[in-house]
C-alpha cells in the first residue's frame, strides 16, 4: 500500500498532494494548523531502512514560508501476534520559525495526534489485523 501515493496521501492529515515513489521519495504538500500558525508545507517524505514486514523509518521534512520548517522521523516496527500485526512507533520532531514558539508540549501533542491519525487511517485503508 505504501507504493501507491494515493493510499498514504489519503491518510496524512492535511495532505493536499503526494507524488513520487518509495524508491525516489515522495514530494508532499501538507496544510497544517497549530494555534494561530496555519500554513501549507512543501517538502518530502522518504522511507528508509525498510525491512519488509518488519520495520522502517519514515522521514519527512517541509518548509512553510513564514511559519518556519518542520521535520519528523518515525521509527516503525511490526510484529506478528496471535490475532494479527502489532504496530509500534516512536517519533522525533524538529521545528523552527513561528512553529517553535508553541513550546515542546503543544508540538509533541499535535505531532503525536497527526501520527496516530495517519496510522489509524492507513490501517483502515487495508492493512487488516493492525492493532494500535
Amino acid at each position: 500500500m505504501l507504493n501507491d501515493p494515493a493510499v498514504p496521501g489519503d491518510c496524512i492529515p492535511g495532505c493536499q498532494a503526494l507524488e513520487g515513489s518509495i524508491k525516489d521519495r515522495f514530494a508532499a504538500a501538507v496544510h497544517i494548523g497549530i494555534g494561530w500558525v496555519k500554513a501549507t508545507f512543501q517538502g518530502s517524505v522518504e522511507l528508509r531502512d525498510i525491512v519488509p514486514l518488519g520495520s522502517c523509518r519514515i522521514v519527512d521534512a517541509g518548509k512553510g514560508g513564514a511559519a518556519g520548517f518542520a521535520s519528523r522521523e518515525a521509527k516503525v516496527e511490526l510484529a506478528e501476534t496471535g490475532s494479527g500485526t502489532l504496530r509500534s512507533y516512536s517519533v522525533e520532531v524538529r521545528v523552527g520559525g513561528e512553529l517553535a514558539q508553541f513550546g515542546a508540549r503543544l508540538l509533541k501533542s499535535s505531532v503525536a495526534k497527526a501520527t496516530d491519525q495517519f496510522f489509524v487511517g492507513f490501517a483502515a485503508a487495508g492493512s487488516a489485523g493492525c492493532e494500535a
